[in-house]
């Protein structure tokens, strides 16, 4: 559905992002290039720019389920739908998300997708109340079922990794958080995340580090709010 083209002149990369349903360029962007030896920087800003296109078709595939009746919707645009209710952060949106999620199980009850974003869901219900422990080692259960499904989808072991948080285990956190970043270096709430618990056993500079590479790798990220928060402290 979408087309990522890219062109390199005198060391600066331009990359496009297609919708092909209608040909309309969702995103462009240019990056300096680094020197041949610097590996490092080069893999930094082709991660950046992986998180930027990540970002773009999440939104666009929102808005594509959001414009669609109810009915019509298939497991895959029930997920889309939801992630957009769940991005606004208010109660009756988070009662709509959960509702999507429920109706995807309902019908694939072994989704790795629809695992993970009824785990999200749960996550968020728990942050805002401050949900007693036995919720949190539910939400850490649906999550262990997550990576069952699909163990190469860094984002059950991440979303584990936010449950051992909360249970107070910064080393199995830890663990998790790395394998998720491991696994797909660009899941910017990893990194996050990944300052909580090091923040959590003692390690602030490894927390700095960690909580500002999730800043630099998407600077307009929704969920900066936490990043920022975790950061002050």
């Amino acid at each position: 559905q979408y087309i990522v083209e890219g062109s390199i002149r005198d060391r600066m990369l331009t990359v496009s992002l297609i919708d092909t349903e209608n040909g309309q360029c969702m995103w462009n962007g240019r990056s300096a290039l680094p020197g041949h030896d610097d590996l490092a920087t080069l893999d930094s800003v082709l991660t950046g720019i992986t998180v930027t296109l990540g970002f773009r078709i999440d939104q666009n595939e929102q808005q594509r389920a959001l414009h669609k009746a109810q009915s019509d919707l298939s497991v895959r645009e029930l997920i889309w739908r939801g992630r957009w209710h769940l991005s606004r952060l208010t109660r009756d949106d988070a009662t709509a998300a959960r509702a999507c999620f429920e109706e995807a199980l309902l019908r694939e009850p072994n989704s790795p997708e629809a695992l993970i974003q009824m785990c999200w869901v749960q996550l968020w219900a728990l942050w805002a109340t401050r949900g007693a422990e036995e919720e949190i080692r539910d939400v850490r259960k649906l999550a262990q079922r997550a990576i069952i499904a699909d163990y190469e989808d860094a984002r059950g072991h991440m979303l584990a990794g936010i449950a051992e948080i909360w249970l107070r285990q910064p080393l199995r956190a830890e663990s998790l958080l790395r394998r998720a970043i491991d696994l797909n270096p660009s899941l910017v709430m990893a990194h996050a995340q990944l300052g909580s618990a090091l923040h959590l056993k003692g390690d602030h500079n490894g927390a700095i580090v960690a909580l500002q590479t999730a800043i630099r790798l998407s600077p307009n990220d929704p969920d900066l709010f936490y990043t920022y928060a975790e950061l002050a402290m």
